[in-house]
């Protein structure tokens, strides 16, 4: 069993999208003013999970979240990749079936996010989100 459905008309899966790209930071203000200066993004929310700092910026469709903290073995400008799903607990219980557990997670995020952090087949991490 797959944790999505696949439509082959258009060839897409059914309830998953790209949302954003992760970025570890040394100092999330730098990287905050670096993006702002550098690039034209602006600051769309902050918040705080555990011991992280976490701040999304967008622009032109684009978001990128900026996280600063203890978050294991992630050194400054490792990277994660973002999917929106429709329903998280769904997406679980059918990567469970394949033995593909979260590695972090879930979460309820104070902005009613609820998110869960796989490792990929090389190692890079993966979040899946259901907005709520």
């Amino acid at each position: 069993m797959r944790g999505y459905e696949f439509d082959p008309a258009n060839g897409r899966c059914i309830g998953l999208k790209w949302h954003h790209c992760g970025i570890q930071a040394a100092d999330l203000r730098n990287a905050i003013s670096f993006y702002e200066q550098l690039f034209g993004f602006t600051v769309e929310a902050r918040l705080s999970l555990v011991d992280e700092e976490i701040a999304f910026l967008k622009r032109d469709g684009i978001t990128i979240e900026l996280v600063q903290g203890e978050v294991g073995p992630a050194k400054a400008g490792s990277l994660h990749m973002a999917w929106q799903v429709d329903h998280l607990d769904k997406w679980m219980k059918s990567l469970g079936q394949m033995n593909v557990h979260p590695a972090e997670g879930p979460f309820h995020l104070e902005n009613g996010w609820k998110v869960a952090f796989f490792k990929g087949s090389n190692d890079e991490v993966i979040e899946l989100m259901e907005i709520g």
